[in-house]
Formats: structure tokens, sequence, C-alpha cells
């Protein structure tokens, strides 16, 4: 016999000594990276950007489609077309094994500081501009931006580090931001498992 009336205490307490409740906790979804850079006056080259922000990602604890995956899936040449219909994204997303969609670019563009300040050093500033979609839904969860320079004595060395560093900010950031939106969003329930005789929780 269940009672319909029981004090809430008296049950969470019974509840908890028989070890079954469970408080379900969010979890981090799987996100593919799909960053383009560019090189003003030289196009798009590089990956820098994509490769520093899903470092950050793995760090923080998300699982990110390795870039094998999304080279094989055609990402960069498909994204734009994908992006247009939410079921654009759910067959790319499918492709890329992933629950988050991160797209955009990141450009990097030379610094020219009058009277020769730097001297032979070369400066670029990188900034980054792209939004997360929910693969599911189409749904735009964040839009994500970031800017961050880099100096070096080569131009090469100079593009990576501005590019890098703002794929690493930026990627801290959204992975934080992310963290929290997931944790709003989601419903919290109790379940009770294990459970052989309701009698006890009388």
């Amino acid at each position: 016999k269940i009672r319909a009336l029981v004090y809430f205490q008296k049950i969470g307490e019974d509840l908890k000594n028989l070890n079954v409740l469970r408080e379900p906790s969010v979890g981090l979804p799987r996100v593919a990276i799909i960053l383009s850079d560019e090189v003003t006056g030289e196009g798009k080259m590089h990956t820098y950007a994509a490769n520093a922000m899903s470092e950050a990602l793995i760090i923080a604890g998300y699982k990110v489609t390795d870039p094998e995956t999304i080279a094989a899936a055609k990402a960069y040449e498909t994204i734009d077309q994908a992006d247009d219909t939410a079921e654009g994204l759910q067959k790319l997303g499918a492709k890329l094994i992933a629950e988050i969609l991160v797209f955009g670019e990141a450009k990097a563009s030379r610094v020219i500081m009058e009277k020769n300040l730097l001297g032979d050093m070369k400066s670029y500033r990188a900034t980054l501009s792209a939004k997360a979609a929910r693969v599911q839904t189409g749904e735009v969860l964040q839009n994500v931006s970031g800017q961050a320079s880099g100096l070096d004595a080569v131009d090469e060395a100079a593009i990576q580090k501005a590019l890098e560093l703002v794929g690493k900010k930026t990627g801290e950031d959204f992975a934080r931001e992310l963290h929290n939106r997931l944790t709003r969003d989601a419903s919290v329930s109790l379940t009770a498992t294990n459970v052989g005789d309701f009698s006890k929780l009388e």
C-alpha cells in the first residue's frame, strides 16, 4: 500500500538511505569547429584559430570533432549552404557526429605603426566572428567573437600568434558561456531507481 500523503522530508531521507536518489548533471556536448582563417591580401590559408579554439574546448571538458572528420565531410565547403536550413545543419552535424556547430571565420590584418615604432617587428591583429548553433534544431545558441594581436620579427609567425591567441581566448570564453547556457536550459529532476519494495518508503 502506498499512501497518498507522505512527509516530504521523511521520504527524502528514506530514498537517501536506500541510495536511490540520483541528481543528473548537465553533460557537455560534442562540438565541431568550422572556422577558417583569412589573412588580408592573401585569402584563406590556415586553421590556426580553429585548432586553438578546439584545444581550449577540450581543456574545458568538451568533446571536439577531429580535423580529419571535418575535412572528410567537406564541412568548410558546405557550411554556408547547410546554414540556410535546419535540415542542412542536421545533415552536416550527423556527418561530423556533433551536437553543436561553431562556424565563421578569423581574419588577420597587418598593423602599421607610424614612425616605424615597431622597428623590424611585424604586428598583426586578428578578429574572430562566428556563431554556435544547435544541430538538432538549428537554433543559434551564441554569437562568438573576439580579437587579439600577435608580434614577431617574421610575418608568418606574427600571423600565427594572432590567430592562435584569438582562437584560444574566444574558445575559453565560449566554453564557459555555453556551459552556463546549457545549465540554465537544463531541466533538473530526481530519479528513483532500484526500489524493490515501496512499503519501505511509507
